[in-house]
């Protein structure tokens, strides 16, 4: 096991009081997004370098992602209420993260944000707007 593990986190918003299965279906959503967009980047970069053309990505970050879906693909669900949502929000640049949009076809009105997702990253390099919250129970 690696000293220093990479781990996707992801943050459910506590105060929408999603069922169990809504909440499990939108944390679901929040990781096939970050895969998705793996996808997407690391097939741009690649169409970059066949092209001889400079690209903008950081290849690092893609690496990073990379060992994560060669590992054990550890992931920690946290718990975080609407400030500190927003707070994440604003602290995480959008690059490092996406946000689960509900359509409001069950227990959420349409539109609703459910859960931040962020790219997979080292243990050590977690912010501290993340470490101050507390597993999903």
């Amino acid at each position: 096991m690696s000293q220093d593990p990479t781990v996707m986190y992801l943050i459910v918003k506590t105060s929408l009081a999603m069922s169990m299965e809504k909440t499990a279906a939108q944390v679901g959503h929040a990781v096939g997004l970050l895969v998705e967009e793996h996808y997407e980047r690391a097939k741009y970069i690649k169409a970059c370098d066949t092209l001889q053309l400079k690209h903008n990505k950081d290849t690092e970050r893609l690496e990073i992602f990379d060992q994560w879906m060669h590992s054990d693909y550890r992931k920690v669900v946290l718990a975080a209420d609407d400030k500190e949502f927003e707070k994440i929000k604003s602290e995480i640049p959008e690059s490092d993260r996406v946000v689960v949009i509900d359509n409001g076809l069950t227990e959420l009105n349409p539109h609703t944000e459910t859960v931040i997702g962020l790219w997979p990253m080292y243990k050590s390099q977690v912010p501290k707007v993340i470490k101050r919250l507390q597993l999903l129970k």
